[in-house]
């Protein structure tokens, strides 16, 4: 399956350079706050998996009746081990449900059954399934131009006189830049008046799961982006709720234990191009403030336990999951 992403910027800065120069002030001062308070050296993780036919959720079988349906919030994902029978047979149920529903090509139906079955805890071969095709299924209604008919995740916005883009993505909680790419613009300060402009109806969420160094995004209750994650090491990735508090791009890097310090253009800067800082609101997470996500310069450190603390992404995937969280409105759930 091919893996839809958001073009990562690479190394050419020639065009930014005049942003870049009005930004370096600010980019510093926070990076060296954010280092005095004991800062992270963190790196990246993977999308988009794999798509086939979903596997059987072990030896449970289908209840079917009232059972074939899982409500919204569902109880979290436990990968560490089967769900109870119960369980299992609803998750099974959620699964078929979802089977149908695209059989009759009812894809919204078959994203609520899918993401339901994920969140209440497939886990294994099954949710690597559940998940490559909820990223599927998330590419032809999330982030193509055409709405889908009933869709309740997205609207069509007539632009008015004034509007501009920054300001119709605050209204609906989510990115500029988002917009623009699920609309196919090539030019995001020129809207026409009268145009109609997909938007999605925010803020997107991201759940991390420790145990299998995954992040997956969600719309609503539907999951439309999967991400590897590399974490900290000595489980110093604090579990519980965040909420997204800033985003830099091309951050200077302080080392937090001292050393030399690594500018923005430099390839051997271990946090990428983006940051977006993170302030603990519940759980574990509660009053930290010197944690966040960003890229990396050592792709091997993704699934593994390497960092500070900081939740690592692939350059690429960082880049994309900029465009989806939102400052003072996503949050980040941390969960064992």
């Amino acid at each position: 399956m091919a893996r839809t992403y958001l073009s990562p910027p690479g190394r050419r800065r020639t065009r930014r350079r005049l942003s870049a120069v009005a930004g370096t002030t600010v980019v510093v001062v926070f990076v060296l706050v954010w280092w005095l308070s004991g800062g992270d050296e963190t790196e990246p993780g993977l999308g988009v998996l794999p798509s086939g036919p979903l596997t059987p959720a072990g030896p449970a079988e289908a209840t079917g009746g009232g059972s074939d349906t899982l409500e919204r919030g569902a109880a979290p994902s436990h990968t560490d081990a089967s769900p109870p029978a119960d369980l299992a047979n609803r998750i099974q149920a959620a699964v078929q449900a979802g089977q149908r529903a695209l059989e009759k090509d009812d894809i919204l139906t078959a994203q609520t059954q899918m993401s339901a079955a994920l969140r209440a805890g497939a886990s294994g071969e099954q949710a690597t399934e559940l998940r490559a095709r909820l990223v599927q299924l998330a590419n032809k209604v999330v982030f193509s131009p055409p709405r889908v008919t009933g869709d309740p995740r997205s609207a069509t916005y007539l632009v008015k006189r004034g509007d501009n883009l920054r300001k119709i993505a605050k209204q609906h909680k989510i990115t500029a830049d988002l917009i623009a790419r699920v609309n196919n613009l090539r030019n995001k300060s020129m809207i026409r008046e009268g145009a109609r402009l997909k938007v999605l109806r925010g803020p997107f969420q991201a759940v991390v799961l420790k145990r299998d160094h995954t992040m997956d995004i969600y719309l609503d209750d539907v999951l439309v982006r999967t991400y590897k994650v590399g974490l900290g090491e000595h489980d110093s990735t604090p579990t519980g709720t965040w909420r997204v508090k800033n985003k830099l791009t091309n951050p200077t890097y302080f080392p937090p234990r001292g050393g030399k310090i690594i500018q923005a253009d430099d390839p051997k800067n271990p946090l990428g191009e983006h940051w977006i800082g993170l302030e603990g609101v519940a759980g574990e997470a509660k009053n930290q403030l010197r944690y966040g996500i960003h890229g990396t310069n050592d792709p091997n450190s993704i699934g593994k336990d390497m960092s500070l603390g900081c939740i690592r992404l692939l350059n690429e995937d960082v880049t994309e999951l900029y465009s989806l969280l939102v400052v003072g409105s996503s949050q980040v759930i941390v969960k064992d």
